[in-house]
């Protein structure tokens, strides 16, 4: 399937078809608003409920459901490559149909039964019946796309560096994210933000849910820069703050290569990712990468400017 086809398709059920049902719920929403007689309870908790505007339900929808759906569309056509898409990508892309028939739906169906004068005292039900059809429905997205396509890394064998018997040997490299890559997780970071902000003015009585982006912005920069060490003991990946780490000792590698990452296809995102087969991925950017096969079980693959550099001295020590 060629690129623009690919993309075509993965629009259709990632942005139109969410993108429809939003709308067709907020004009829904927006019809039923006359016939509401005055506050709803728009938030639901173990001390009781709180009222709210009527049309906070639609507002809530256009500010969360629709701007989500097009960035995550954006980051998704980003990654399109001529073939079949990976699981990673059919995944990404019925994400936001599930989430849009979710929200949408629990909220046309709280609002109209909100008509008049009366009032939820427990919105299970109607989420539950939601939360089931945007499953359903995300299946039906899932087999309106391509077939997913085992993604087969284009991956480039190393010549081991010749270690001598005594010799002492070691490679330090630090690797951080990409442009292309901070600015996704900043967009996503100021998304939930604004959605954060519009949802505490009008469900939360406190502003903790704006704590919320700004733990998430700052756990994910923790892991937008790794040092990476090698030497006897073997292969050694930190994170910024020393944490997390990732050690691979020299009797359990297997074998060492470089190879191609489309963080999307093949790790469905960036940052610390766990790929099929037991596949460990500290993804920071697209392009070369160290991958180091293990005897145990997977193999863990590192982004990296300089990984020929570092595979030739991994594969070296670990021949010796």
């Amino acid at each position: 399937m060629t690129r623009s086809s690919l993309t075509i398709r993965l629009v259709a059920v990632s942005a139109v078809a969410p993108l429809v049902v939003a709308g067709i719920g907020i004009a829904l929403m927006l019809d039923w608003l006359p016939q509401v007689t005055g506050p709803i309870v728009v938030h639901w908790g173990v001390s009781g409920h709180s009222v709210g505007p009527a049309d906070a339900y639609p507002i809530l929808i256009a500010a969360i459901v629709v701007p989500l759906v097009v960035v995550l569309t954006a980051i998704l056509v980003g990654s399109v490559r001529a073939g079949s898409p990976s699981v990673q990508q059919k995944f990404i892309a019925v994400i936001p149909l599930w989430l849009s028939v979710f929200l949408t739906g629990s909220s046309a169906a709280l609002l109209f039964l909100q008509r008049g004068s009366h009032l939820v005292d427990n919105p299970a039900p109607e989420l539950l019946v939601a939360f089931g059809a945007g499953i359903v429905i995300a299946f039906g997205g899932w087999f309106l796309l391509p077939p997913a396509a085992t993604q087969s890394p284009n991956r480039m064998p190393v010549k081991a560096r010749t270690v001598a018997a005594g010799e002492r040997v070691a490679w330090l490299g630090r690797t951080s994210a990409s442009l292309a890559t901070v600015i996704p997780v900043v967009a996503l970071a100021a998304l939930l933000l604004a959605a954060a902000i519009v949802v505490t003015f009008f469900v939360s009585t406190t502003g903790l849910l704006l704590l919320v982006p700004a733990i998430i912005l700052g756990l994910s920069s923790t892991i937008l820069e790794w040092h990476v060490s090698i030497d006897e003991r073997g292969l050694v990946a930190r994170g910024l703050l020393g944490l997390p780490r990732y050690r691979v000792p020299l009797d359990d590698v297997a074998n060492t290569a470089v190879v191609d990452i489309n963080p999307l296809a093949d790790f469905g995102g960036w940052g610390l990712r766990f790929g099929l087969g037991k596949r460990v991925g500290i993804v920071l950017r697209t392009g070369r990468a160290l991958e180091v096969l293990r005897k145990s079980a997977g193999s863990l693959v590192i982004t990296m400017p300089d990984a020929t550099a570092a595979a030739e001295v991994l594969a070296g020590l670990a021949a010796r």
